[in-house]
């Protein structure tokens, strides 16, 4: 598990990376994940490079509900 620190978020961990061929739909899905997800302590990157895109997965601890 690698992990890097964000100023703003402190540390964290990636749990998984993928890549796949470009869609510029991944940039939804990712955003729909962080929406989805991100009380539940993921967040969720995307970059590209050429004709790849990669998803990342960090987990960032779970944030409590109100």
């Amino acid at each position: 598990m690698s992990t890097i620190n964000d100023t703003n978020q402190g540390k964290l961990d990636m749990i998984a990376s993928r890549t796949f061929p470009s869609e510029n739909v991944l940039v939804d899905v990712v955003d729909f994940l962080n929406k989805s997800l991100k009380r539940d302590g993921y967040i969720f990157g995307v970059s590209k490079s050429g004709e790849k895109m990669t998803i990342v997965i960090y987990e960032t601890g779970k944030i409590p509900r109100d």
